[in-house]
């Protein structure tokens, strides 16, 4: 016979299904849990920040509303994470070539 799943609830053992899963959700924002809670439960927090609701309305007004418009924005956001990608890669460079460097860098 396979473990007898249980929980406590009211200060009461209930046993359940074995394939028993709650969910549970909260409205608050910073709900906090005790260490031993974490061992047996998977916490996942669904919070979405104002700044990221903001600009997911934007997108969908300015889609309704000027679609053209919308997919500039995204092409201009696109450039804007490659050259983002680009300044990184190039900083990693510099950064190794200096590193690997020997002497003075300012004597040329």
């Amino acid at each position: 016979r396979e473990e007898e799943k249980a929980f406590l609830f009211m200060h009461k053992s209930v046993s359940v299904h074995q394939d028993f899963q709650l969910f549970m959700s909260t409205p608050h924002a910073h709900t906090q849990f005790q260490p031993a809670t974490f061992t047996v439960v998977s916490v996942v927090n669904f919070t979405v920040p104002l700044q990221g609701l903001d600009e997911h309305f934007l997108s969908v007004a300015v889609r309704t509303e000027d679609p053209a418009l919308e997919r500039e924005r995204g092409q201009v956001l696109q450039g804007v994470t490659e050259g983002q990608r680009s300044v990184d890669a190039w900083s990693t460079k510099i950064l190794s070539l200096l590193s690997e460097s020997e002497g003075n860098i300012l004597d040329f």
